[in-house]
């Protein structure tokens, strides 16, 4: 069974904004650098699942967030 996500990369003049990971030893990468988002609900659009993610984010970005340019991958197997 295929696991759906959707990620965010969000930059502005030329900065980039990445949440650090807890440094929680049973999460996935803890203390690493990540993307925003997550896994999708059962009959989630990515669209809606992203914006769910930023907005269950515990900080907000310093800028105003919009959707720009989506990329979508459907890479069978892929991790």
């Amino acid at each position: 069974m295929a696991v759906e996500v959707a990620l965010a990369l969000l930059q502005r003049d030329g900065r980039w904004l990445m949440p650090l990971r807890d440094e929680i030893p049973s999460i996935v990468a803890p203390g690493c650098w990540g993307l925003f988002g997550g896994h999708l609900d059962p009959g989630e659009t990515p669209e809606h699942g992203l914006w769910r993610e930023l907005l269950e984010e515990p900080t907000r970005a310093p800028w105003p967030v919009s959707a720009q340019r989506p990329w979508r991958s459907r890479s069978p197997g892929a991790v």
